[in-house]
């Protein structure tokens, strides 16, 4: 038979495909019979037969195929949007396009679409829909002014609340073009007024959370201090209060009223004297307190009574006595006073009964009764011896009345003949009066001198019966008074040896020093001085008033400051001390200047930079702590510091920054890559140009393909391009590979083989793929197989199977009791034979155990010993097993121990007795039935059986030890009470106590004990912890980033801006693990409702309440300007941060008179077409403008002029002469001449001189010298 056969037909390597690679059927030889298989790359797709077969005549069966670009479809155009890049044709695999809206729509839909590797787009293209906003929530207790559904962007929403209620945040909204509201719904909250504040030195009676329309506040001042106030005050419905906070004013008396004539005592009086002080009042020397002499100064603020006044001591007006008469008066001119003589006379034939001159004492009391004149008796029957009584007229009776022609004389009721003394002579300086006509005996002279002068001998004689005087007439001296002293601290200006009546001393004080009475004082003719030396006292300064925002450096503040005290001001951070810094107390009691006050600090206004926008949370004007911060437009970015902080010296932290363009630079060129689209602004790669990268055939992108500018003007990450490798080939075990090129890359062809005895499982040889991918897995090595292995005794562990081949592994064990002989693992071989045959388990067996000296062991087994077989030593009558009495054989053959030993005597050292010893003490092992004796420390007495006895077994007996007792140790020192003990005894009981903050653990008494121990250890204090205190609604809490608070933490809170705090600023963690107060609230801070100023107003001016950071402005009519700030803001303190400004005319700023020169005007006041007109003085020119005029805006229309000195130019010599004075210093100037010269031969023609004038100008040309002709 003949059959039809093919011998070596084979086909050529099939064409490559561009953008596609193959991958053949066979890789040994292309025969009849192989196919290849043909795949586009991605982004192509197939056109023709993607697999065609080698035919036996040597063709292929099927033409190669070819790979198209896949691209997607033109997109449509996006209406009220746009997409980019949309100018690309045509769209290829991976393609990304982005969508944006315009303003006002939003995308509905993703921003992205990619074209796919189908050729479709990923997804729809999205639509651009307008934004709107949904209706807001309703709030309680309010309503919104619309019911729609939906809003379009720019709508403006306003929320209005019920009476009685007020906003709490934003009342309008604005839809933004995000279809967001501008702000969250405010909510509608009772109106309440601010919270009050306690005045310093006084308190709320009624403190409130929350104050309402109606509530009142009720404020109580600290003892010593008064309300300045006592109206309360009431919360209106306009959430204001009635009136401010009173203050809570130190009651004080005033200086109370010093009488004329007198002195408050003591040498200081005060301005001002505090409650409970009091003022005793005394009067000069002839004065007497007229009301209570000593006032005090009471709660109310005023004295308890009236300040007396001095009224002069006055005796009363003497009486006119019967039969008698006054003959002489010395008294002032209102009346009697202190020193005042007033002298009697009886008439002719009465006696006077008392004395006859009576002064008026200090205390407004005659020095004695008033006299009495008694009719005189003479008895007829009784003669004076030596004397005839001469008889004038008829004597009827026993008894006859005095007449004219008889006297009394010192003997009474005695009769005498007429008898007469010598006549007296009136002293110098003074005069006297007789008590009866003529010189007669009985008759008194009284003597008394004119004023100034005092009696100087006896103030009267009187004559006797022997017709002589009973002395000599007196004499009238001066009267002066007493020496003066001068006050401590001061002097008498006027002083001398001896002061004469009338004469005034006048008292000076040092300086620093003021006079207590500045009276002089007169010497007065009772030789007493009008009043008391004054006294001088330390000049004193009151307290300075301390500037708002500032304090005094010193921490002590004094009501009074000694003369050359100073104090020095500061300012709290922010603002600047305007005055001096420091004032001094003078002699005056003056300071030396004017208290300062302290100024706001402000920063230059910013604005907002070029293409950017500027924000900050404060009101200008800036002052310390105000920030801004600043950003630009999309598109652009900052140079500079983002953000600028108002600082102390009043200049901001950082310079205005600058917007700048965004620009990316040149993209970089990516190796082994190229730029396939780019897409950038018309000069410059802006913010949104992209580039789009393709790697090169071969190589694979890493990252995006596509680029973007970003808008911090850097460009996105780059992508890279890695040459295409497949893995690493794994070696097939028992065999090998060989590869076509270096490295594993696209095209690269492997081939396998296995070793000798082996197989090869799988494709002989594989390609490298360009999608990084081997064409097939790796093929294996299949070697022989091995038979069942022969039985054996041991256990197989792992690796049984039916069948075996090379590599499998059998591992084998042995049971308790067994030992293994031979290898636990076989391994089949290529060989297909075992490493080894499987091993055996033989029995374990111990070796037998040696006898021990003084001992004995014993088992059931005699010579061999299996596993887990016991024996049992012990040792012969007084000795002991020292080890394991018990040895076990173990699986692997060997004993669990080591044989013990047999050691004796018997005991070891006897048990420890504390505070003990014993003996005998020198040997380390007793024998059976040895004795020990315990005796007791000195300080220690012993306490049950002092002895114990070795036994058989080792042990000592009795069990029960004795003790030794005695004092235990000090326990730790101030942890204990009582403090002191004498000694720590058995059966004293201490307490322990911690300190103040710490509370005790464990128990806290210990008792001491028989063992001299304590009955518990020292115990211990664990510190008394708060737990964290509360956090106050829109406030913050500075706890010093403690997470535990001990005793004594303290924590301090604070509330957030526009916001006060209402209770305890700070709390302490108290030892009671409770804080010193509960958290305060923070209340919102309100201004006042501004007052407009005269012709202006202030916007906004439809509130009641204006709350913290608000800022109102101010303007004028028309015809007024604003003069101050026109703008406020509501500052933390509750007050606005400017006063209200005035409107005024508006007026151009002051003109200042130029340099030599002077100006006039057509009104006196620089307002708005006031023209000033400019002139300078002789020699001077103006330069500027000679008239200005006020235009709009209160600006003048030009600089104010300068007069500059006129000068002329140097002149020129006239040819053939001269001028002089050739040289000056300096330009010449006004008035300044020249005199013109020609050299000999010449003639000069024209004016000999020039003067410089105000204009600049020569008075003349300069002339000429011409040549003289001679004849």
């Amino acid at each position: 038979h003949f059959h039809n056969f093919t011998i070596g037909v084979q086909c050529g390597r099939p064409a490559r495909i561009n953008d596609g690679t193959y991958r053949l059927s066979s890789s040994s030889s292309i025969v009849v019979g192989v196919s290849v298989v043909y795949q586009c790359n991605t982004g192509y797709r197939m056109v023709g037969s993607a697999s065609a077969t080698c035919l036996n005549t040597g063709l292929w069966s099927e033409v190669p195929p070819a790979c198209t670009e896949i691209t997607c479809d033109e997109l449509p155009s996006l209406d009220n949007g746009s997409f980019f890049p949309e100018l690309q044709r045509p769209y290829d695999v991976n393609s990304v396009v982005r969508y944006r809206c315009d303003n006002g729509y939003q995308l509905s839909g993703g921003p992205v679409i990619r074209c796919n590797p189908d050729g479709l787009w990923s997804e729809q293209p999205p639509t651009c829909t307008e934004i709107k906003c949904s209706k807001p929530a309703e709030i309680l207790k309010g309503s919104l002014n619309s019911t729609q559904l939906e809003y379009s962007i720019s709508t403006v929403l306003t929320y209005t609340c019920i009476s009685g209620y007020e906003i709490d945040g934003q009342a309008n909204l604005v839809c933004l073009s995000t279809g967001t509201w501008s702000h969250p719904e405010p909510e509608c909250i009772g109106i309440t007024c601010r919270e009050l504040l306690a005045p310093a030195n006084g308190f709320i009676s009624n403190v409130r959370d929350e104050y309402v329309s109606g509530n009142t506040g009720v404020f109580r001042c600290n003892t010593g201090y008064q309300l300045s106030s006592n109206t309360p005050l009431r919360c209106m419905e306009s959430g204001e209060w009635s009136t401010t906070e009173p203050t809570c004013d130190e009651i004080q008396c005033n200086r109370p009223r010093i009488p004329e004539q007198g002195r408050i005592s003591g040498n200081i009086i005060f301005l001002k004297y505090d409650v409970g002080s009091s003022v005793t009042f005394l009067c000069r020397s002839g004065y007497e307190i007229d009301g209570e002499s000593t006032i005090t100064c009471g709660n109310s603020g005023a004295w308890s009574a009236d300040e007396p006044s001095c009224i002069v001591i006055q005796c009363t007006d003497p009486v006119q006595i019967d039969n008698g008469r006054i003959v002489f008066t010395f008294a002032g001119t209102i009346g009697f006073i202190r020193g005042s003589v007033v002298r009697y006379r009886c008439n002719h034939g009465f006696e006077m009964e008392g004395a006859n001159e009576l002064t008026c004492s200090e205390t407004g009391q005659w020095s004695s009764e008033f006299p009495t004149c008694n009719g005189v008796l003479c008895s007829l029957t009784k003669h004076h011896s030596n004397v005839v009584f001469k008889s004038i007229g008829q004597i009827t009776s026993a008894t006859k009345h005095i007449n004219d022609k008889y006297t009394y004389s010192h003997l009474k009721y005695h009769c005498f003949s007429e008898i007469t003394c010598r006549n007296l002579l009136s002293p110098r300086h003074g005069t006297f009066s007789l008590s009866l006509d003529g010189s007669i005996i009985g008759t008194v002279a009284t003597f008394s001198c004119n004023s100034g002068y005092s009696i100087n001998g006896a103030e009267s004689l009187t004559c006797d019966d022997t017709g002589a005087w009973s002395g000599t007439e007196p004499s009238c001296v001066g009267i002066t008074c007493s020496s003066l002293t001068a006050p401590s601290n001061g002097f008498i200006s006027n002083s001398r040896e001896e002061y004469g009546v009338d004469y005034v001393a006048v008292f000076r004080c040092n300086n620093g020093y003021a006079i207590s009475d500045s009276t002089p004082l007169t010497c007065m003719v009772t030789g007493q001085w009008s009043s008391d030396e004054p006294s001088c006292s330390a000049v004193r300064c009151l307290q300075p008033n301390i500037p708002t925002n500032g304090r005094l450096t010193d921490r002590i503040i004094f009501t009074h400051y000694e003369v050359g005290s100073s104090v020095a001001f500061e300012c709290r951070p922010g603002y600047e001390i305007v005055g001096v810094r420091s004032i001094t107390c003078e002699d005056s009691g003056q300071w030396s200047d004017t208290e300062p006050t302290c100024r706001v600090i402000t920063c230059e206004d910013r604005t907002a930079p070029s293409q950017g926008t500027i924000s900050t949370t404060s009101t200008k004007p800036f002052t310390l702590g105000n920030t801004v911060s600043y950003t630009c437009n999309n598109g652009y970015q900052l140079s500079g510091s983002n953000t600028a902080e108002c600082q102390q010296n009043g200049r901001w932290s950082a310079p205005p920054p600058a917007c700048r363009a965004i620009e990316c630079g040149e993209p970089d060129q990516v190796s082994n890559a190229r730029i396939i689209f780019t897409f950038k602004g018309t000069d410059a790669y802006i913010p949104g140009s992209f580039v789009r990268y393709s790697c090169l055939t071969g190589y694979s992108m890493i990252g995006a393909g596509q680029v973007t500018c970003q808008n911090s003007g850097q460009w996105s990450a780059f992508p890279t391009c890695e040459e295409i490798k497949c893995r690493d080939i794994r070696r097939p075990q028992s065999g090998s590979y060989e590869s076509s090129a270096s490295s594993n890359i696209v095209g690269a062809v492997v081939t396998f083989e296995c070793i000798s005895g082996y197989s090869l499982v799988g494709e002989s040889s594989i390609t490298c793929l360009d999608t990084a991918l081997w064409s097939n897995s790796e093929p294996t090595c299949r070697g022989s197989s091995c038979s069942t292995p022969p039985n054996t005794d041991a256990d197989i562990r792992a690796g049984e199977k039916t069948q075996y081949i090379v590599g499998d592994v059998i591992t084998y064990a042995c049971g308790v009791g067994l030992e293994m002989i031979g290898s636990n693992r076989i391994t089949c071989q290529a060989s297909g034979q075992w490493t080894s045959l499987p091993p055996t388990c033989s029995e374990v067996a111990c070796e037998e155990l040696a006898l021990i000296q003084n001992g004995r062991h014993q088992s059931s087994k005699i010579a061999r010993y299996s596993v887990n077989d016991v024996v049992t030593y012990s040792c012969n009558d007084g000795y002991l097993v020292s080890g394991s009495s018990v040895l076990t054989c173990t699986t692997d053959g060997s004993w669990d121990n080591v044989p013990p030993q047999c050691i004796g005597p018997a005991c070891g050292l006897p048990p420890t007795v504390l505070q003990a010893t014993y003996s005998p003490s020198n040997r380390q092992r007793y024998a059976k039935d040895s004795v020990v004796t315990y005796s007791c420390k000195s300080g220690y007495r012993i306490t049950g059986d002092g002895t114990v006895t070795c036994q058989q077994d080792g042990s000592w007996i009795p069990a029960q030890l004795p003790t030794c007792q005695g004092d235990c140790m000090n326990p730790n020192q101030g942890f204990y009470t009582p403090r002191s003990a004498p000694r720590w005894y058995v059966g004293i009981t201490i307490q322990f106590q911690c300190n103040q903050g710490y509370r005790i653990v464990g128990e806290s008494t210990a008792t001491c004990q028989n063992n001299g121990h304590w009955s518990l250890q020292n115990p211990t204090c664990t510190g008394i912890s708060c737990n964290r205190p509360g956090l106050p609604h829109r406030g913050s809490l500075d706890d010093g980033g403690k997470t535990t608070w001990v005793v004594g933490d303290i924590v301090t809170y604070s509330c957030d801006g526009g916001y006060a705090l209402l209770g305890q600023r700070r709390a302490r963690c108290m030892d009671t693990g409770q804080w010193s107060s509960q958290p305060p609230t923070c209340r919102v801070i309100t201004c006042p409702v501004p007052t407009p100023p005269t012709r202006g107003s202030v916007a906004p001016s439809n509130q009641f309440r204006y709350r913290f950071g608000e800022v109102i402005t101010y303007s004028c009519i028309p015809g007024y300007q604003v003069v101050g700030n026109a703008q406020a803001s509501c500052m933390d303190n509750g007050e606005w941060s400017h006063p209200v400004p005035r409107c005024d005319v508006p007026v151009c700023r002051p003109i200042t008179r130029p340099t030599h020169g002077s100006f006039s005007s057509t009104d006196l006041v620089w307002r708005v077409g006031t023209e000033v007109t400019f002139q300078c003085s002789n020699g001077y020119s103006l330069v500027g403008s000679a008239t200005i005029t006020c235009q709009t805006g209160a600006v003048w229309t030009d600089r104010i002029p300068a007069c500059h000195v006129v000068t002329c130019e140097e002149p020129l010599s006239p040819a053939h002469g001269s001028f002089s004075p050739l040289s000056v210093s300096g330009p010449r100037g006004y008035n300044d001449a020249v005199t013109y010269h020609c050299y000999d031969g010449f003639i000069l023609e024209g004016a000999s001189s020039a003067v410089c004038q105000q204009n600049g100008e020569w008075s003349n040309p300069p002339p000429t010298c011409r040549r003289q002709c001679i004849f």
